[in-house]
């Protein structure tokens, strides 16, 4: 039986067939059985307390306490007509199906740090338009997890969460500030969770079969001890789509997120403001790992979705993924930081990604990231790999970057690598794409590699106007005893400085332009690409300026097989039949320009 890193069982969960059925939010689907409307205000008075709805609709029956009679008929609805509820005599215990506030009436449940509010046991809840705060999870829940979910613990069953807040709840010795699920389906729509507080999973710790979050917003959570400052996602499946998750903080790893044995989806959404601090221990510093997220022995599709403004005091400011299957599309990885602050650590790297190997990582032979038609910018780091760090442990498994139309620009390293180092077993394809501006101390400003088995494969790729101190500009292979670069078709180098000064360990060979002052194609490097810029499509790129080299002198079969007329702002954007060098193909900005081809099949424009 494996276990995971939280010592849960992962074996054990089953993926639910009625998954659809369980989506549609079921109070829609029956008829409500009975009616309570709750008219007092705190927690034990004449009339109808919460906590009496609650028994009410859990027995099914009339308990004679005012508030009418359950039924097993259908799911009951307690609505309020009041504004507010204070709790006193402990969490509200749930364990039959409920709606709880249908109305567009807001309502605040205030436990006072007395006891959690709500103890969701195999039961269909949905909560709509509440504030849920002050809620406390060390004085309930079940044995295992008694100190888990500051405000909400789920123990299967269902639950949705629309339009409501949770703020102010704390798990002091457990996880999810706010939530702690294992439920069979957790959704959390249009709703706030901020400023909670957990030894780990500060706002969120789910462990569910199924977990949703639409158009929401975690943020300022933070986990005191350990990791997943904003969510901890152990789910078999998460779709995360139109969220912001922001500000939240943690100590050993995913300042923002923690995703642990899961199959999750992030579209449309932000990850930025988030922070690791490391742990300090007998004097030694330990950096945390992912300020943004960290990814482990999981798949992860990123879609349209920015990861930004991140920093871990360790490896990986903006993601850090191990053992994983990592997919980042139509996305920006920009301005993350991995850099200690004040003390020495352990392992800093990989300012935009860390990618990594263990000899403990057991879901996955491979570890492999691949970016398309996305851009990594303007991230820092304290050591290797501005942008990113390939670095598998030797003997554990390979690590796998893909590069399609994809641009690496402006990032820096205080040592080896400021666009992308790598070392060991590991990999790097780079198809159609644009590495530009990056800087290092040492070990090459564009792309740095070293160790045995390291491979790297350039195609239709432009590397030029990178910058090293001490060492070679654009690329420098210190390989080992199996060491390959292919090139083919590539833009390498710019006219400031000598081939010698820009590349260490790169075979010259043909069907690749040098732009290097003593190369075949000399060109500053305004004349090849014009600066960082919003080019149209959702990423910033460098945009082709009129009479670049790299017009028409791409590889048109790998065009043809990877792109089909696409480049990094979106599809149909290949004018003809010629393939451009790097991540965007050549285009007229002024309405009055034209581009015509000419009977020899090259093309001509015109300007009025």
């Amino acid at each position: 039986m494996n276990l995971d890193k939280h010592g849960n069982t992962r074996n054990i969960r089953r993926f639910k067939k009625t998954l659809l059925a369980l989506a549609i939010p079921f109070a829609a689907s029956t008829g409500h059985a009975a009616i309570f409307v709750v008219n007092s205000d705190v927690d034990s008075a004449a009339g109808c307390t919460l906590r009496e709805a609650v028994q009410t609709a859990n027995a099914n029956m009339n308990l004679d306490n005012g508030c009418g009679v359950g039924s097993a008929a259908g799911v009951d609805t307690i609505e309020f007509s009041v504004s507010s509820v204070k709790l006193a005599n402990g969490e509200l215990t749930i364990t039959d199906d409920v709606y709880i506030n249908p109305s567009a009436n807001d309502v605040t449940i205030d436990a006072a740090n007395t006891s959690r509010i709500f103890n969701i046991v195999d039961a269909k809840v949905t909560l709509s338009h509440l504030t849920l705060t002050g809620g406390d999870g060390s004085d309930g829940g079940l044995p295992k997890d008694y100190d888990d979910g500051g405000a909400i613990y789920v123990n299967r069953g269902n639950l949705i969460l629309q339009n409501t807040v949770l703020y102010g709840n704390t798990a002091v010795y457990g996880s999810g500030g706010a939530i702690a699920a294992r439920a069979d389906l957790l959704t959390i729509n249009d709703s706030q969770i901020h400023n909670n507080t957990a030894v780990s999973g500060g706002g969120i710790s789910d462990r569910s079969d199924h977990l949703i979050i639409s158009d929401s917003q975690v943020t300022s959570n933070t986990a005191t001890m350990y990791d997943a400052g904003g969510i901890f996602v152990g789910s078999d499946t998460a779709t995360i789509t139109g969220a912001t998750i922001s500000g939240n903080s943690a100590k050993t790893s995913g300042g923002g997120l923690s995703l642990s044995g899961t199959s999750a989806s992030i579209s449309n959404s932000s990850v930025s403001n988030n922070y690791l601090a490391g742990i300090s221990d007998d004097g030694s510093f330990f950096g945390g790992r992912g300020g943004g997220l960290e990814v482990s022995s999981s798949s992860l599709s990123i879609v349209r979705s920015q990861i930004s403004l991140n920093t871990a005091t360790g490896s990986g400011g903006g993601i850090y993924t191990i053992a994983s299957d990592v997919s980042v599309q139509d996305s920006s990885i920009s301005s993350n930081r991995a850099q200690a602050l004040g003390e020495v650590s352990t392992a800093i790297g990989g300012g935009g990604i860390y990618i990594t190997m263990r000899s403990s990582s057991f879901a996955s032979a491979n570890s492999q990231i691949t970016l398309h038609g996305s851009t990594i910018a303007n991230n820092v780091s304290g050591h290797d790999g501005g942008g990113i760090l390939n670095a598998p442990q030797a003997g554990n498994g390979e690590t796998i970057i893909d590069i399609l139309n994809s641009t690496i620009s402006n990032n820096s390293a205080a040592n080896l690598g400021g666009g992308v180092h790598q070392i060991n077993e590991s990999e790097i394809i780079s198809y159609g794409s644009t590495l530009s501006e990056n800087t290092s101390v040492f070990g090459a400003g564009g792309i740095s590699a070293n160790g045995s088995d390291s491979f790297v494969s350039l195609s239709n790729t432009i590397v030029a106007g990178n910058r090293s101190e001490f060492s070679s500009s654009e690329i420098r292979l210190d390989g080992g005893s199996i060491f390959t670069l292919e090139v083919g078709h590539n833009v390498l180098g710019r006219a400031k400085f000598t081939t010698a000064e820009s590349f260490s360990g790169v075979p010259i060979t043909g069907d690749n332009i040098f732009a290097t002052s003593d190369g075949n194609n000399p060109q500053i490097l305004n004349q090849i690409i014009s600066p960082l810029s919003n080019n149209g499509g959702p990423t910033r790129t460098h945009a082709l300026p009129i009479g670049s080299i790299a017009i028409d002198n791409g590889d048109a079969f790998i065009c043809d097989l990877y792109f089909s007329g696409a480049d990094q702002r979106g599809p149909n954007n290949r004018q003809d039949s010629h393939c451009d060098i790097g991540s965007v193909e050549y285009f007229i900005e002024d309405d009055a320009c034209f581009v015509v081809p000419t009977a020899n099949a090259k093309l001509v424009t015109f300007c009025l």
